[in-house]
């Protein structure tokens, strides 16, 4: 016997419009669907957009959605040596302005660059948007990186009873004194160890 499907209407406000529309789904899901709508529309630039009430029942919910503005327009501003670190990460041909605004882009970027930073000595920098300005229809923005103390590698310890080398290991595992610091060597460096039959 199958289940009956559930109506869930949805009540959007647009700008200073609403409109109604009607969706057939389960009746589990109406929470689910109406968030995953308002993600969609924030990933499109209406970063504003919310749920403000659901009101539930047994054959049929309301879901009152504000949509609000589309922030059709983004502008970043990056500074030189941000700039220059772009370059050096491979992103130097993303483009900012006049884009409309994506939070999972924007985050997405960030995130890159501080897998970058962590990998080149700076394992405790961060990436924040400053000075942010919304107007309707526009986002400003500054792209804020703090690299924090620079960190380089420095001593390697052997421990146990492993007949072996320091200049074995340094050499298997590509690690040298002054080397900035590389979260991404120190994982490489824990499955080459693994792989040391007589380190195991």
């Amino acid at each position: 016997m199958y289940a009956q499907q559930h109506q869930l209407i949805l009540e959007i406000t647009k700008d200073e419009t609403k409109q109604n529309l009607t969706v057939s789904l389960d009746s589990s899901r109406v929470i689910s669907y109406s968030d995953s709508l308002v993600n969609v529309w924030r990933s499109d630039g209406y970063l504003n957009a919310e749920v403000d009430n659901i009101i539930a029942d047994s054959l049929i919910s309301k879901a009152i959605i504000y949509q609000g503005y589309r922030y059709e327009e983004f502008q970043l501003d990056i500074d030189l040596q941000t700039n220059i670190l772009l370059q050096e990460a491979g992103m130097a041909n993303i483009r900012w302005m006049g884009n409309t605004y994506s939070h999972e882009r924007v985050r997405d970027v960030m995130d890159r660059i501080l897998i970058y930073l962590e990998n080149n000595g700076y394992p405790f920098a961060t990436v924040k948007l400053d000075s942010t300005g919304i107007n309707k229809g526009s986002i400003t923005a500054k792209l804020v990186v703090d690299r924090k103390k620079l960190v380089l590698m420095d001593t390697l310890a052997i421990t146990g009873d492993a007949n072996v080398s320091d200049l074995f290991i340094r050499r298997y595992l590509d690690i040298k004194a002054g080397d900035p610091y590389s979260l991404e060597k120190i994982l490489v460096t824990k499955k080459k160890i693994s792989d040391l039959p007589y380190c195991r």
